[in-house]
């Protein structure tokens, strides 16, 4: 195994930046990144997944999971909340304040041997969020987030061109020596989990297992009536003959009761719905599921 960087090296970006990113790298071929997710983070209460790999290198190079530092912070409206643990810690009402937790401190800076994500927020900005940004008003859900973030600082990348896998971790002020030793000692215990986890993945057919059951149990109730939804597609092409937009995607939301995993469901959505994009982003209150063709 690859470990980056070496200690020398470690010393002397400590002397600028407040957070240093170290990993570890191994060469897998052919890894399902879903497989070793699903082992690892089963049962985490909040984590993520992000893949690709299906599309050109350009566009679909790397897989990325982990699973939260303990700190969350959910926008409302105009309000936000920061909370760890499940705690909440901070309340903000300037929604700026809030956005500037999101970026790096400023004394942390990028790395030459980690072209790409190595740590900070993950999450989901809902279209409901526009209301943030532009003087339109809208019908929210108050029971969801406009956006919601975890804070990660262990994550694994899967590289699709290169076959090699890193498990990257960083912390706050872990800039010492001594915490640079203690990186690599975790590094090594958790590689060592990974390779009893490659042993029993199941690469021939991952889905073999999986009973036929109905996910879904009655009929999804679409929350738009066709009355209204006319009226939004007239709308459009009003918006469309006056200039003023040049295509419109009128979509609509659906409900249905669902009791089971949803690591499952996704597990089944990336089996029937293969696609250059899928994510799984799991909160202890929330998980979102997606499959996209597009980029």
């Amino acid at each position: 195994m690859d470990i980056l960087p070496n200690k020398k090296k470690f010393i002397q970006l400590a002397d600028s930046s407040c957070r240093i990113p170290v990993f570890g790298e191994e060469r897998i071929l052919n890894l399902d990144p879903f497989l070793l997710f699903q082992e690892l983070y089963k049962n985490s209460e909040q984590s993520f997944l992000f893949e690709s790999g299906k599309g050109p290198i350009e566009t679909s190079q790397y897989s990325i999971f982990g699973n939260s530092n303990s700190r969350h912070i959910k926008f409302f409206g105009s309000q936000a909340s920061l909370y760890t643990d499940g705690i909440l810690k901070k309340k903000f009402t300037k929604i700026n304040e809030a956005f500037k937790l999101l970026n790096f401190e400023q004394d942390t800076h990028q790395v030459d041997y980690l072209p790409h994500f190595w740590g900070g927020w993950v999450g989901f900005v809902g279209y409901e969020a526009i209301t943030l940004f532009e003087n339109i008003s809208l019908n929210t859900n108050q029971n969801l987030p406009d956006l919601s973030f975890m804070e990660v600082e262990r994550i694994f990348i899967y590289d699709h061109s290169s076959n090699k896998l890193k498990f990257i971790l960083s912390g706050l002020n872990k800039t010492k020596e001594s915490d640079y030793e203690e990186f690599i000692l975790e590094i090594k215990q958790v590689w060592i989990e990974v390779g009893q986890v490659l042993k029993t993945l199941n690469y021939d057919s991952p889905y073999s297992n999986e009973k036929k059951n109905t996910f879904i149990s009655t009929t999804p109730k679409s929350l738009l009536n066709k009355e209204d939804y006319i009226k939004k597609v007239n709308r459009a092409k009003t918006y469309i003959s006056e200039g003023d937009i040049y295509q419109a995607n009128i979509s609509q939301k659906f409900e249905a009761p669902f009791n089971q995993d949803p690591l499952i469901l996704y597990k089944r959505l990336r089996k029937i719905n293969p696609s250059p994009f899928s994510g799984f982003l799991k909160y202890d209150d929330l998980v979102l599921v997606s499959s996209s063709p597009e980029r």
